[in-house]
């Protein structure tokens, strides 16, 4: 009995300790990588990661309090936002067509009116520029030249083939059903 024990203990100290080391790690990342956190794709849309405390400092300093999140890992905190919009996919794929189309209508409308929309999901590289680049598209721009658009002030965003291939059907739909009202 006193074996069991001993393994199960060292076990707790060894996951533990792993983790520790991986948050320690990720601490180090942070400090080091310099990219901004907050990309403008243009004078009202921004995209970005998970917001933050830091991040929601960032958006109101910039006039930004409407948000798109992509995140079906967490819910936002709402308090500081005037509109917000969950979308929640899973990480590694685009949001389904139906979400793509919601979320283009209300960027479209929100911008509309005159307020700037933030974009996020968790880490900023693949739902949240699929749906930028959606909504590009839905303001005439090419698939490839909106995608293109994102990557030059965003170089470290990895959309995935299905996520390029959700842009490109956003196109084949037409900009029609994407029409405020």
């Amino acid at each position: 009995m006193k074996r069991m024990t001993t393994r199960y203990n060292d076990y707790q100290r060894y996951s533990s300790l792993w983790y520790a080391s991986v948050r320690l790690l990720k601490d180090v990342w942070s400090f080091f990588d310099r990219r901004p956190r907050l990309t403008r794709v243009n004078e009202q849309v921004v995209v970005g990661g998970r917001l933050t405390a830091r991040r929601a400092a960032l958006l109101c300093e910039e006039g930004i309090d409407t948000v798109v999140s992509l995140q079906g890992e967490r819910l936002d905190d709402m308090a500081h936002l005037r509109a917000h919009l969950w979308l929640p996919s899973n990480d590694g794929r685009p949001p389904d067509a139906r979400q793509l189309e919601i979320g283009v209508r209300f960027i479209r409308g929100q911008v509309a009116n005159g307020r700037k929309v933030y974009i996020h999901c968790h880490a900023g590289v693949g739902r949240a520029p699929t749906l930028a680049a959606a909504y590009l598209v839905s303001t005439g721009v090419a698939p490839d030249d909106a995608i293109a658009a994102i990557r030059v002030v965003r170089p470290w965003i990895r959309m995935n083939a299905r996520q390029r291939a959700a842009v490109h059907q956003i196109a084949l739909e037409g900009n029609s059903s994407h029409d405020v009202g």
